[in-house]
């Protein structure tokens, strides 16, 4: 019997958080079809915009070269650009990022840590560290009697687990004022160049 975290990227939480910052009718979306990840990621995000009732539009790429053109086929017909953990789209962030600002479209990314330094709106996921705090929640309970056998697959969904990077400069230039509920849960603020 096993048990344990999954690191599947919690996309419905993401675009959940992104809808409280911008009003999203419609959602475009740049990945990787050859990466396995970056298309599970894409039907999870298909299929949580239909729940939502947002509009999905997308868009594949084969590598990192094809970012920004694949980013501005779409973004004129998108109200926000949601980057999943796709790591060929990843490394050509700033490339989507500047596609999708010239078009004035704001950017969520699924990984705090590789927007570090690039103008996305906001970055809403889980380290590895926070992973591992959580596995060590997890153990102690088995070692405090919990039954292996009772506890199913865990994800990374728990607000307390997850980092969310938020930038005001970029919300400010894309005319977005961002909640105070939303600020309040921000472990990272970026504003004026600089993290707060």
């Amino acid at each position: 019997i096993l048990t344990g975290y999954s690191d599947l990227t919690p996309v419905a939480e993401q675009l959940r958080m992104l809808l409280e910052l911008v009003d999203v009718s419609s959602l475009g979306h740049v990945y990787a079809s050859g990466e396995a990840n970056a298309v599970v990621l894409a039907e999870i995000a298909r299929k949580t915009a239909e729940e939502l009732g947002i509009e999905f539009v997308e868009a594949t790429v084969t590598n990192s070269a094809e970012v920004r053109s694949a980013t501005q086929a779409i973004a004129g017909r998108v109200d926000a650009m949601y980057v999943s953990t796709d790591n060929t789209v990843v490394s050509a962030l700033s490339a989507l990022v500047e596609a999708a600002a010239q078009a004035g479209v704001p950017v969520m990314s699924a990984d705090p840590s590789s927007a570090d330094g690039i103008d996305v709106l906001a970055a809403h996921g889980f380290s590895y560290y926070n992973m591992g705090r959580a596995t060590g929640r997890l153990i102690a309970d088995i070692e405090g009697g919990r039954d292996i056998g009772s506890i199913p697959t865990q994800y990374m969904t728990d607000p307390a687990d997850l980092d969310l990077l938020l930038n005001l400069d970029v919300a400010s230039r894309l005319g977005i004022t961002v909640p105070d509920s939303v600020l309040q849960n921000a472990t990272v603020v970026i504003q004026d160049g600089a993290v707060q």
